[in-house]
């Protein structure tokens, strides 16, 4: 380990563990500066040591410190169904990805007859796909798919690293990846967890959040084609004779394994959304449904892969399969949800001592105001930091400020979405994300074009979520 990051690791622990010998803040009590230096030792540790082992010691702060109990601070974090969510839907979107489902969808949009001879619906359709299937997979296993079919279709081009083309091109998906990840909360750890945050102090459902981030995805689509066009003149000429059907692969059928997967992702994804539409035609599904939860659609999706057979063998082997499971994005959603939960605790007063230290100084400004400041804090925050740690402290300073009623009238769904999209636009940098670590990696995108025109649509997709995506919000619900 390097020598900042053993200099994070001591000051964090002493202030998890020690912090009865500093002097309150905010007239904090005992409990209450326990439950903040744990807070803030813990997300920089997240922030700057590691992802995952840190989670941790935050239970045995909590423990030592008196919080929680040992059980109390496992149930409230392993135990919650949303850390649950995380580890099962990444084994399912594995699956999907082994099966070659993905790369068939992508080139499906690509080969459209109306592409052909046609530079720009093609770049739409490539961009458009990117985003309609990010909003159901993984970041990272769809931006390497992507990497790799773009790169064909640059070769067959003739274009090398180094070209204007290529590298906007390469942004594009990057850009387009990274809105898609916050967009729905299919298969997604960040949208899920701010669900799970605001479910607190009012119901956010699944369908709600999906159509909400739909409509910015579609605003964001529009605004970033024109910002290729206009601001960064792309030069679309190279595709005035490219064919798309030379594509490799394109006509080769789905195996049995690829359509069973498909049929089974797309089973648990209606079982997620059903609830919203059969509450009063059949109220007794619908309470079946909710008792399910998130998690039992997740159950039932992989255990139909155990048990369908294709060429003899189970489509998924559940126990070779447990290493597949997400723990990058787990371990920070459970440290997110304890602290979540702690920073509410009753005993600790952070809601009191908050409304009373910003309570006068925040007391005139609008909700409008308010979501687009919190938009463009996680905007810049998750392009320097990892997208759960800024999604996580996004949504707690949000929770705590209206908990506390220094922020009113704010519409708990848009918000809700706005900071999951936002915590998910990590184009600029390449520690943002690991989506965007690897598309610099390739060497396609110049780490200067990364930040300015990486960071130029992503101030852009903030700006959309906290004007449009939240006031179409508070039109809606």
């Amino acid at each position: 380990m390097r020598p900042y990051k053993w200099v994070v690791t001591v000051i964090s622990v002493f202030l998890m563990f020690f912090n009865k010998y500093l002097p309150p803040v905010m007239g904090l009590n005992e409990t209450g500066m326990a439950v903040l230096c744990i807070f803030v030792g813990t997300m920089a540790m997240l922030l700057i040591v590691d992802l995952c082992w840190p989670f941790l010691l935050c239970v045995l702060a909590y423990v030592d410190n008196g919080v929680y109990s040992l059980t109390e601070a496992l149930a409230n974090s392993l135990g919650n169904s949303v850390f649950w969510f995380v580890a099962f839907s990444g084994l399912l979107i594995t699956a999907m990805d082994d099966s070659g489902v993905i790369k068939k969808i992508a080139c499906w949009f690509l080969t459209r007859p109306y592409n052909k001879g046609h530079p720009w619906r093609f770049i739409c359709s490539l961009f458009f796909a990117t985003m309609i299937i990010g909003s159901f997979m993984d970041p990272t296993a769809l931006i390497i798919l992507l990497i790799a079919l773009v790169e064909e279709i640059l070769h067959i081009l003739g274009l090398k690293r180094g070209s204007r083309f290529g590298e906007l091109i390469m942004l594009g998906v990057l850009v387009f990846v990274g809105l898609s990840y916050g967009i729905t909360p299919i298969g997604h750890p960040v949208p899920v967890m701010m669900i799970g945050m605001f479910n607190e102090i009012e119901a956010v459902n699944f369908l709600d959040y999906s159509v909400i981030g739909y409509c910015v995805s579609l605003i964001y689509f529009v605004f970033v084609i024109l910002l290729m066009k206009f601001v960064f003149k792309l030069d679309v000429s190279v595709l005035k004779e490219f064919d798309p059907a030379v594509l490799h692969d394109i006509n080769k059928p789905l195996d049995k394994k690829g359509k069973i997967t498909c049929a089974v992702y797309i089973v648990v994804i209606i079982l997620w959304m059903l609830p919203n539409f059969v509450q009063n035609l059949l109220p007794g599904l619908h309470a079946k449904l909710n008792e399910w939860g998130t998690i039992g659609p997740l159950l039932i999706g992989i255990i139909a892969l155990n048990l369908i057979q294709s060429d003899g063998k189970p489509i998924m082997h559940f126990g070779s399969r447990i290493k597949d499971i997400p723990w990058q994005a787990c371990m920070p959603c459970a440290a997110a949800l304890l602290i979540g939960g702690s920073l509410s605790h009753t005993d600790a007063g952070i809601t009191d001592a908050l409304a009373n230290y910003l309570g006068p100084m925040l007391h005139d400004v609008s909700p409008s105001v308010f979501v687009i400041v919190i938009c463009l804090f996680c905007t810049i925050m998750t392009n320097f930091s990892s997208d759960m740690v800024t999604a996580v402290l996004g949504a707690t300073i949000s929770l705590t400020l209206i908990e506390s009623g220094i922020i009113q009238g704010v519409n708990i769904t848009g918000l809700c979405v706005s900071i999951g999209i936002c915590a998910s636009c990590a184009y600029a940098t390449p520690p943002g994300a690991a989506y965007a670590s690897i598309i610099a990696g390739h060497g396609w995108v110049r780490v200067k074009e990364q930040l300015l025109e990486g960071g130029l649509c992503a101030i852009v997709a903030s700006l959309i979520c906290s004007l449009a995506g939240y006031h179409l919000a508070c039109m809606l619900y």
